[in-house]
């Protein structure tokens, strides 16, 4: 698997799911509610009935409802498997693809 190391922009490659160094991929911000995302922040929630979404700039937002949720001592989350979102932007489709590992986003 490889990620994208944000600092550089150089893919890096790594053999396992969350074996990322410490540190890299970007940070998600947790939200209390839809209402308190920030559009240009990838940020995630937990909403009624334990149904988690996450939002990404760009491509709106989207349920974890087909993904395995671990949630952390910190309120930070990790989800598996993989994330892939696709939106738009003026009209300009746009994709994410990657990780939520312990509350950062790594891109593949």
């Amino acid at each position: 698997m490889n990620y994208i190391d944000p600092r550089t922009g150089a893919r890096v490659a790594t053999s396992t799911f969350g074996e990322w160094p410490e540190g890299s991929g970007v940070k998600a911000k947790r939200v209390a509610s839809v209402q308190e995302i920030e559009e240009a922040e990838i940020c995630y929630w937990k909403h009624e009935g334990d149904v988690w979404f996450i939002h990404f700039p760009e491509c709106g937002y989207g349920n974890l409802r087909n993904h395995k949720i671990e949630e952390h001592e910190d309120g930070s989350i990790t989800v598996s498997p993989s994330i892939r979102m696709m939106g738009h932007k003026d009209g300009k489709p746009m994709e994410r693809h990657g990780f939520l590992v312990r509350g950062r986003w790594h891109e593949v």
